[in-house]
């Protein structure tokens, strides 16, 4: 899991894919893990967020920490169904 702090100096996208800019960091065609996410990313915000990223496919945001804003993270249930299916199905299906 990689975290990415700073300030949320641009955003773009929408639906399931996002490309943001955090600090001096670009990230490009990152996926959210659930659409209302989004909701908590705002220009000017000084945020946390945590990216799970597997090897054939693009980051996925896990979770969102707001210095002054609402955070949100992704349920630890669902977690574990992602992290159990990308271990054993996505091998199997690539």
């Amino acid at each position: 899991m990689t975290k990415y702090c700073g300030e949320v100096k641009d955003v773009m996208g929408g639906g399931s894919t996002i490309t943001l800019t955090v600090g001096d960091i670009v990230m490009k065609s990152y996926r959210l893990c659930m659409s209302e996410v989004a909701d908590y990313i705002r220009t000017g915000d000084r945020v946390c967020l945590y990216a799970f990223g597997h090897l054939l496919k693009t980051e996925i945001i896990i979770g969102v920490k707001s210095e002054t804003g609402p955070s949100w993270t992704m349920s630890f249930g669902r977690f574990v169904t992602t992290l159990i299916l990308y271990l054993t199905l996505w091998p199997i299906l690539v």
